[in-house]
């Protein structure tokens, strides 16, 4: 029985300093990490054509636009914080050709 109290005393000090920790860690955040308010200089329908753009005139793989459009972001080119996934980058790419073959 002796052995049981100890064992929940030293969990319940562990949870508290855990608690503890992560609040801590939670404010640092908050301060350090401040999102930017400056808008966008690119909205949804211009960086569909960007991706759309790098992927026939610049040869790049559709999994790399994301990447690209990311280094974008952290490199303080151009701020937005919207990135799409490389599958939609392949599904608009799928409905421009598909666009392109109804007109002929």
């Amino acid at each position: 029985m002796l052995q049981m109290s100890k064992l929940l005393r030293s969990r319940s000090i562990w949870r508290r300093k855990a608690s503890e920790r992560a609040e801590e860690v939670r404010e640092l955040k908050k301060t350090k990490y401040k999102p930017s308010l400056a808008k966008p200089l690119l909205n949804a329908n211009k960086i569909r054509a960007l991706c759309v753009q790098f992927a026939l005139q610049g040869v790049v793989s559709y999994r790399s636009i994301p990447r690209i459009l990311r280094v974008f972001n952290f490199s303080k080119i151009q701020y937005n914080s919207w990135v799409p996934h490389f599958s939609s980058v392949i599904n608009w790419l799928l409905r421009l050709g598909l666009g392109k073959l109804q007109l002929e």
